[in-house]
């Protein structure tokens, strides 16, 4: 079975112009055209008549066509989709590749949540505050930009800096259940 290239191939070696073949192609048989003209030249021979080449008639299964379109298909898709993902991430985002969970035990937890917030809001650093029965959680989703801000704000109440790869921390704020002695 000759492929598309293979029949430039014969018919620039036959001496036709085909425009729109590739350009190996077309070097390849214009230097064998040329070795076997030399040749010919030396030895006072008939020019060479090259046949054309046999065109068999293709037999596709089209059940066997539908699951190749279906396997690149899927192939596309998984390869596709995380790059697309990842060039529709907005710029200056850190992925995140997993969530901090901090405690924190205090004797006003509600009060506390607020004054986290507060102090994150006014560093533009995006955060939600929301009660879950006794516990107050503080969500916070940062940029890499605003890491030193958070991690001041993090020290005043004695948490960690979340490790380099993480951009959201969750600070759940417990009530101090501790009697306090007379």
């Amino acid at each position: 079975m000759c492929t598309q290239d293979d029949e430039n191939w014969f018919k620039i070696l036959g001496g036709q112009s085909v425009p729109d073949a590739d350009p190996e192609t077309v070097e390849e048989a214009m230097a064998l055209r040329g070795a076997l003209r030399a040749r010919r030249e030396r030895r006072h021979l008939p020019p060479l008549r090259l046949p054309e080449p046999v065109k068999t008639p293709k037999r596709q299964n089209p059940l066997f066509n539908m699951w190749s379109y279906a396997v690149a298909a899927s192939l596309l898709v998984v390869v596709l989709a995380p790059i697309i993902m990842y060039t529709l991430q907005e710029p200056g985002v850190e992925k995140a590749y997993s969530v901090d969970f901090q405690e924190l035990i205090t004797y006003n937890p509600q009060n506390t949540a607020q004054k986290i917030h507060q102090a994150l809001q006014a560093q533009g650093i995006q955060s939600t505050q929301e009660k879950e029965n006794e516990l107050w959680i503080v969500d916070i989703q940062f940029k890499p930009a605003q890491r030193s801000a958070l991690n001041e704000i993090l020290a005043r109440y004695h948490l960690q800096p979340p490790s380099s790869e993480i951009n959201q921390l969750i600070v759940e704020i417990n009530q101090n259940e501790q009697p306090t002695t007379p």
